[in-house]
């Protein structure tokens, strides 16, 4: 399922998992974005440092997603 998210002035698409038999992945609010134990983390640049593969490193863009708590 998806829902619609009002973030920062951006409307972003965010997929809902229900899963009914595990009661921890599922929402406790409406307003909850991410299930407990897990945090929403906003779109943020990444940078990728330089390897064998890719010597000059790049910088990528991070979409906004659910993290879990250290």
């Amino acid at each position: 399922m998806l829902i619609y998210v009002y973030i920062l002035g951006v409307y972003m698409a965010k997929k809902v998992i229900q899963n009914k038999s595990n009661d921890k992945n599922q929402r406790i609010h409406s307003w909850r974005l991410c299930p407990y134990g897990r945090h929403w983390v906003r779109e943020h640049s990444m940078h990728t440092p330089p390897s064998n593969k890719n010597p000059d490193g790049s910088t990528t863009i991070r979409h906004a997603h659910c993290a879990n708590n250290p």
